[in-house]
């Protein structure tokens, strides 16, 4: 993800900080990227779509936000429902033998 959006802003809500400063100020949060924010781990604080929703909507313009979480199936399900039409969804699989 990171190597495919290198402009980005990268962060990663397993790390405690960024868990935090995502759940006690989500606006701010999702404000730190300039040139769109790379989210990892988005599961951590699934509240962030409801906000990712919100800013999607009043600003037109795609890839603002780029998003993956490991817990695919339940993700899945709520992005789908909160962001209908907003989104693109890729499901990567585990690396190849050739790719280790």
């Amino acid at each position: 993800m990171r190597a495919l959006f290198p402009e980005m802003t990268y962060t990663n809500l397993e790390e405690l900080s960024e868990h935090e400063f995502a759940i006690s100020d989500p606006k701010g949060f999702l404000s730190q990227g300039h040139d769109g924010l790379l989210i990892d781990e988005i599961q951590r604080v699934r509240a962030l779509l409801s906000y990712i929703q919100t800013i999607v909507d009043t600003r037109d313009s795609p890839g603002q936000f780029i998003i993956s979480g490991s817990q695919n199936i339940v993700l899945r399900e709520q992005i789908s429902h909160t962001l209908a039409g907003r989104i693109s969804l890729f499901t990567l699989l585990p690396h190849s033998l050739s790719e280790l």
